[in-house]
C-alpha cells in the first residue's frame, strides 16, 4: 500500500487581525482512499475506485463544520492518500475560505498522480 500525506497550513487567515471564518467550500477529487482533516478533525473519508469523481463541502450545508476553523488563528488542511490496489495514486482540491475583513482566501493544488512502485 502506498501512502501520500501532505499538510498545507494556511497562514495567511493567521495574518489577518480579528477575522474570522464566515464560509467556506472544500472541492476534492481522489483516487482510491483518503482522509481529510482540517484542524486535526476528520471532515471527508473516501474509499471508492471511482476517481475523478468529484465531490464538495461547505459550510452552507453543515458537511464542513464552521466550528472546525481557528478563529483568529492557523488552520490546516491535511489530506491523507492511500492506494490500497497497487496502481496510481492521485488527489486535487480547492479550498475557497471567505473571512470577515477581506477578500475570500483559496488554496489549491494542481491534480497529480503516479503510479505505486
Amino acid at each position: 500500500m502506498m501512502i501520500k500525506t501532505f499538510v498545507l497550513a494556511m497562514a495567511c487567515l493567521a495574518s489577518t487581525a480579528q477575522a474570522y471564518v464566515t464560509s467556506a467550500t472544500l472541492e476534492y477529487s481522489v483516487d482510491d482512499h483518503a482522509r481529510i482533516y482540517l484542524n486535526g478533525k476528520v471532515v471527508a473519508e473516501e474509499a471508492g475506485y471511482h476517481y475523478p469523481d468529484y465531490a464538495v463541502l461547505s459550510t452552507s450545508d453543515g458537511s464542513l463544520p464552521l466550528q472546525y476553523f481557528t478563529l483568529n488563528g492557523e488552520n490546516v488542511l491535511a489530506i491523507e492518500n492511500m492506494d490500497s490496489t497497487g496502481g496510481a495514486i492521485s488527489s486535487s482540491y480547492r479550498l475557497t475560505v471567505r473571512h470577515s475583513s477581506g477578500d475570500p482566501v483559496v488554496v489549491w493544488s494542481e491534480p497529480e498522480g503516479r503510479h505505486a512502485p
